[in-house]
């Protein structure tokens, strides 16, 4: 990611204006990414991935500062409040996706856990993706 992203005041997940990768039908991949959020402890993240249709697999968000997760989250599920420090948080994404007959994109999608002033997504957060069948 090149720049950082705002979001102010919204629980609404909205597309990442960077982080998007395309898929090919009938393949796997690994999926891998670290995020880097500023955000508040009212405010909070929320994400999900979302793929093509027919998706499936799971992925994990973990934050190590915080000790907050999401385990085995469904593509196009939303993972729910994940709590933030005062300071950069760094989310760490791991999953497996594989996608059905229909090619797209991978994207990540994203908002405050609770709308209160602003959420950044920062420059240098990354989505990575390898092709194992």
């Amino acid at each position: 990611k090149a720049a950082d992203e705002t979001v102010t005041t919204s629980v609404t997940n909205q597309a990442d204006d960077e982080l998007t990768i395309a898929v090919a039908a009938s393949s796997v991949y690994i999926v891998e990414g670290r995020l880097y959020v500023d955000s508040t402890a009212t405010a909070d993240f929320r994400m999900q991935l979302d793929g093509p249709a027919g998706v499936t697999g799971t992925y994990d968000v973990a934050d190590v500062a915080s000790i907050s997760s999401s385990a085995g989250t469904a593509y196009g599920t939303d993972t729910g409040s994940l709590a933030c420090a005062a300071a950069t948080d760094s989310f760490i994404i791991n999953g497996i996706i594989r996608t059905d007959v229909t090619a797209g994109n991978l994207a990540l999608l994203w908002a405050q856990g609770t709308s209160s002033g602003s959420t950044i997504v920062k420059a240098n957060s990354y989505l990575k993706l390898t092709k194992v069948s």
